[in-house]
């Protein structure tokens, strides 16, 4: 078997290649074989533009390929990345996601098993939209096995929709809209900027003590990752809004982001239920407000609803255009 350098040749920024005699099948090589494993590193800020640049190469709508979700949830899921060979790493914990790159997919593959049969671990694959699961099922014929994820599948609605409420499905969400209006005379939206952050963070504050987010460990979660996003709201390039009444102050806010060219990722909404109609409100306004500072959007992903039977009502009661389905993968190959 030829010998592999027992160096890294890749110079990338997050990963170098680390060199252990490990064989194929996580056992300790033959004295002089060497396998060049892939290293992993917690993701920050500063990894945005090399994220981005990987992204940038498929016009993907998922909320899980854009920096912002995965940074707002590194301490929660332990996301890492590497980057390697002109490929980028991503893993959540045990999982990997769908390798981000050009060019022939057996080669991140074959690093990603490389790294698992060392450890002894199966690869997991999580997320894989259609296209990068029929990709992994032609480039690996009944080595893969797939769950559907149908609690992750992302909603994605048509932007102008959403901007207008227009039409009968949609009389419900006007008639809320209606009657916000008419209990909150003066009502302001505005955009988030840094003189207004901490009055949506205090509203936040606020949300979670009344939803008891300590309680749950899903909200408290939720809670680590939306202060990630406040604390980090302009290195993230985040877009967001909040809505304002004379008799309540910030009733609402969100924060969302570019994804790809022509579509994007609502990462947070909050309101106050006891405002009547403060929810579609903020929806709706902070759709405009999108729409006017990137007209070529036409694709809003609200992302998933966790299995949630109420957040999912909620979801299909604005009628998405489309929902993106995801896949686990599971190597069960030789």
């Amino acid at each position: 078997m030829r010998r592999l350098r027992s160096w890294s040749p890749f110079k990338a920024e997050g990963c170098h290649a680390a060199c252990n005699p490990i064989n194929k099948s996580g056992k300790t090589a033959k004295k002089g074989v060497y396998f060049c494993m892939l290293e992993f590193r917690t993701i920050t800020i500063e990894d945005k533009p090399l994220v981005d640049r990987y992204l940038a190469l498929r016009n993907r709508i998922e909320c899980n390929r854009n920096f912002a979700t995965l940074f707002m949830w590194t301490k929660i899921y332990d996301q890492q990345l590497c980057e390697e060979d002109g490929w980028l790493y991503l893993k959540s914990k045990d999982a990997f996601y769908h390798p981000l790159g050009t060019g022939d997919i057996h080669h991140p593959v074959e690093k990603m098993l490389e790294y698992c049969r060392a450890r002894g671990e199966k690869l997991v694959i999580w997320g894989n939209n259609p296209r990068e699961r029929l990709e992994l099922e032609e480039a690996y014929p009944l080595e893969f096995s797939f769950r559907e994820e149908r609690d992750v599948y992302d909603y994605v609605y048509d932007a102008q929709k959403l901007a207008t409420l227009a039409g009968k499905k949609l009389h419900g969400k006007r008639n809320h809209i209606n009657r916000f209006e008419q209990e909150n005379p003066g009502w302001t939206f505005e955009p988030l900027n840094p003189g207004n952050l901490d009055e949506a963070y205090v509203m936040n504050a606020k949300w979670c003590e009344l939803n008891d987010c300590q309680e749950h460990d899903g909200l408290r979660e939720e809670s680590c990752a939306v202060r990630r996003c406040f604390k980090n709201f302009e290195a993230l390039g985040l877009i967001g809004g909040l809505l304002r009444t004379p008799n309540h102050g910030v009733v609402a806010y969100s924060m969302a982001s570019l994804l790809g060219e022509h579509a994007v990722d609502v990462h947070i909404e909050k309101a106050f239920y006891t405002v009547q109609g403060a929810y579609p409100m903020i929806n709706r306004e902070m759709v405009r407000h999108i729409l006017a500072l990137y007209p070529q959007v036409t694709l809003i992903n609200r992302e998933d609803d966790t299995g949630d039977e109420g957040l999912r009502k909620a979801k299909l009661s604005y009628y998405p255009e489309l929902l993106v389905e995801k896949a686990t993968a599971t190597w069960i190959g030789g």
